[in-house]
C-alpha cells in the first residue's frame, strides 16, 4: 500500500521530501532465529540505479539493534540473538514492533512491522526462594473445610498461561490426608483441602512432591512439608 505524504526527514533536519509511504505486511520472526537471518530485501529491481536505505532515527533503538541494514541492497538482517522474552516483558500479548527504513535517491519511506513468535524456551517456576517449602496446619483441622495455599507456578513463555499449567502431586506418603484443587476462586493459588483427621500423636508431618508441566513437557517440582502444630488434646496420665 503507497500513500504520498509529506514527511521530516529526520536523517536530515529541516529537510521536507514528499516521499511514498510502503507499508509491508507483518513480518513473523521466531526468537532465537540464527545470526545473519535475511528478514527482508527492500531493493529487488534489477536496473542498476542507485538506492540509499538508511534506519529512521525515530526508530525504538533497543529494537533496531538487533538487525543490520545493507544501504545499497536495503537486506535486513538478524545481527543479535532475539530473546522474546527479553524484548516484550508483558508476557501474554503479542510481541510486535515497527521498523521505519527510508530510501533517499527514490524517495520511499518503508513501514516493516516486525512480529517476534514465542518459542517455548522456559520451564515454569514456582515463586519461592528455593524448592522446597514447609507448611503448617492444625491437628483439630476439620476436614472438607481446612486449606493450605501454594502459589502458583508462572512461565516466561507466551504461549503457556496460567491455564495451560499442568499440577500433579506425587511421591506422597502413605494415607496422605489431602488432594490437590487446581482452580481457588480467592486467588491464583493453588489448594491442598484436608480430607481426613489429623492426629498429630500418630503422624506428625507429611511430604509430598508438586510438579508442575508446561505445554512442551518442560517441569519443575516443588517439595513440600506439611508439618502438623500440636494442640493439647490428651488428659495428664
Amino acid at each position: 500500500m503507497i500513500k504520498k505524504f509529506l514527511f521530516i526527514i529526520l536523517l536530515f533536519p529541516l529537510t521536507f521530501i514528499f516521499c511514498d509511504l510502503i507499508e509491508l505486511s507483518d513480518i513473523i520472526i521466531r526468537e532465537h532465529t540464527p545470526i545473519g537471518y535475511l528478514v527482508v530485501k527492500l531493493n529487488t529491481s534489477s536496473i542498476n540505479q542507485r538506492y540509499s536505505y538508511r534506519f529512521v532515527n525515530n526508530n525504538n533503538r533497543e529494537i533496531q539493534q538487533y538487525f543490520s541494514l545493507n544501504s545499497t541492497t536495503g537486506e535486513l538482517r538478524i545481527v543479535i540473538d532475539i530473546d522474546r522474552e527479553l524484548i516484550c516483558l508483558q508476557r501474554h500479548i503479542e510481541c510486535k514492533f515497527l521498523l521505519k527504513i527510508f530510501e533517499l535517491y527514490h524517495e520511499k519511506l518503508y513501514h516493516i512491522p516486525i512480529i517476534i513468535d514465542d518459542i517455548n524456551d522456559h520451564q515454569p517456576i514456582f515463586p519461592y526462594k528455593t524448592s522446597y517449602i514447609e507448611l503448617h496446619i492444625s491437628e483439630n483441622s476439620l476436614p472438607y473445610q481446612s486449606k493450605l495455599f501454594i502459589q502458583q507456578a508462572y512461565d516466561y513463555d507466551y504461549m503457556d498461561n496460567q491455564n495451560q499449567l499442568k499440577y500433579q502431586l506425587k511421591n506422597f506418603d502413605e494415607n496422605f490426608p489431602f488432594i490437590l484443587e487446581i482452580n481457588d476462586d480467592l486467588s491464583n493459588r493453588l489448594v491442598l483441602l484436608l480430607i481426613e483427621i489429623l492426629d498429630r500423636e500418630i503422624i506428625d508431618s507429611y511430604n509430598c512432591t508438586l510438579y508442575v508441566t508446561d505445554t512442551n513437557e518442560h517441569y519443575t517440582e516443588l517439595f513440600i512439608k506439611i508439618i502438623i502444630d500440636d494442640v493439647n488434646d490428651q488428659s495428664p496420665m
